[in-house]
């Protein structure tokens, strides 16, 4: 029984339950990218238009006269490039999207005033954008990308990430229609030494990495990914790399085969790089990243262990921001959660000792506590006498005042595990010679725990109540 319970927490075993875990534990992650990484952009121009002059029914009219259509066109585009309040319900309501899109057809300037200002509409709702590509806008959009005027180009470039943003319906729209993903990447050739036109292009393909019911296609995550290895080195604009970044995160955690796929393609050399940096921005992504990649089979995340990443995990443990810390206590648990050499790797470097620090801290103390849960259950009885030896017992204990149910059982069946690796000399899995072989002695042992335990009857009342305790709450779930 000990046994099936154990292999739960390999990730190779039962990989979907370590992504829905990743899922309810990140709420509050995903919520502080969010405004950092947005899935729509407005094309905002302050100086055209103040802020308070209205847009009048009569104006939106005179789209019709083909005399002042461009005026009245351009009129349209100022005011939803205002900064706050973008009249963009009005004009939708009105009719304004079918004009505009019957504008794309002609010549440059109105073109691309009629772009922008579409583009600025599929930046609201869903509604908006719904409107946008019922009426026909896509494939106009996607033929723009080879027009001879770069202004246009980037401008459908930017009109298109803000459809593919809205969600996974119109993500695959996009990509479907004339093989869109193709024209991106002749485009990046035309204005590679542009960075304000690269950035837009690293944009759109990162909305079109997000999303997860249903995942983007793993035929189009592939495509990308030479692209992907490029923008990671591109020097001349971080938001570049940022925004490529934020794509490989959201592809490696929406489709399953990308992982390999990742590996494969020579971008996780840059994504580590990445870690190392001193902006927040960049940091974010790359971790996201990376530690989706660890949630893949032992061999997979061996892989990233052998690509250097266990140097990096300090710095990032003792970063100023508490978000950074979290995401790097849910990688090192998926670590932790691999096999005992994986495990042997993280204590090797150092890693356990501010682990168990930032376990005596309230904001990040849960996210730590996965780790050393998944060490217990997964390591070896030398590698939880280590823990031992660490004091770790304090460090749990330190957990047992969280509001949670969940946290509080899941300290006491890590406490719970520690007594049965520690303390019975022969465990299923290790023959009489492996036991009387440990470099720490059982009796050693019983005292060092006696010694953290007895002063707490609270503690002692709890481990002997934890599988009743346990069978009152939902099933835990592995890290």
């Amino acid at each position: 029984l000990w046994k099936m319970e154990r292999s739960r927490l390999y990730k190779n075993q039962d990989k979907n339950e370590l992504r829905r875990r990743r899922v309810d534990q990140s709420v509050e992650l995903r919520r502080a990218k969010k405004d950092e990484q947005l899935q729509k952009r407005r094309n905002i121009l302050l100086s055209e238009l103040d802020e308070t002059s209205p847009l009048r029914e009569k104006q939106v009219r005179l789209i019709y006269n083909e005399e002042t259509r461009f005026n009245a066109i351009t009129l349209c585009r100022k005011a939803l490039s205002r900064a706050k309040n973008p009249p963009i319900d009005e004009l939708y309501s009105r009719g304004a999207v079918d004009i505009l899109v019957d504008a794309i057809d002609s010549n440059d300037s109105l073109v691309f005033e009629a772009t922008w200002a579409l583009t600025n509409i599929a930046s609201g709702e869903s509604r908006h954008t719904s409107a946008v590509v019922e009426s026909g806008a896509v494939p106009k959009f996607i033929m723009l990308l080879s027009h001879p005027a770069i202004n246009v180009a980037e401008q459908s470039v930017w009109a298109l990430g803000n459809i593919a943003g809205d969600g996974s319906k119109c993500r695959d729209l996009v990509i479907i229609i004339h093989h869109f993903v193709v024209n991106p990447f002749r485009l990046l050739e035309r204005v590679w030494d542009m960075p304000c036109v690269v950035c837009n292009i690293a944009w759109v393909l990162s909305n079109l990495c997000r999303n997860r019911d249903p995942p983007p296609p793993h035929s189009i995550i592939k495509t990308m990914l030479p692209v992907f290895k490029r923008l990671l080195q591109y020097d001349r604009s971080k938001e570049v790399v940022m925004d490529t970044a934020w794509a490989l995160a959201y592809a490696s955690d929406a489709v399953n085969d990308a992982i390999s796929d990742i590996l494969e393609s020579g971008c996780l050399p840059s994504l580590l790089r990445l870690l190392s940096s001193d902006t927040p921005s960049l940091i974010s992504p790359s971790l996201r990243a990376v530690g989706n990649l660890v949630i893949g089979d032992d061999v997979q995340t061996q892989a990233v262990i052998d690509a250097g990443l266990l140097p990096y995990v300090l710095p990032l443990l003792n970063n100023e921001k508490s978000s950074i810390v979290k995401e790097t206590c849910w990688m090192v648990s998926n670590l932790t959660a691999g096999s005992v050499d994986q495990i042997q790797a993280v204590i090797n470097h150092n890693i356990i000792p501010t682990v168990l620090e930032i376990m005596h801290k309230f904001r990040t103390q849960k996210e730590a506590c996965w780790i050393i849960n998944n060490m217990v259950n997964g390591g070896s009885a030398e590698q939880c006498a280590y823990l031992l030896n660490q004091r770790v017992i304090p460090a749990l204990c330190n957990l047992l005042t969280v509001s949670e149910a969940k946290i509080i059982v899941m300290v006491l069946e890590t406490i719970k595990r520690l007594f049965e690796v520690t303390v019975n000399p022969i465990m299923p899995e290790r023959s009489a010679v492996e036991a009387r072989q440990s470099s720490v002695s059982r009796s050693q042992l019983l005292r060092h725990l006696a010694s953290f335990v007895y002063p707490h009857p609270p503690l002692k009342r709890s481990i002997q109540q934890i599988n009743t305790v346990r069978g009152s709450l939902p099933d835990k779930k592995s890290c």
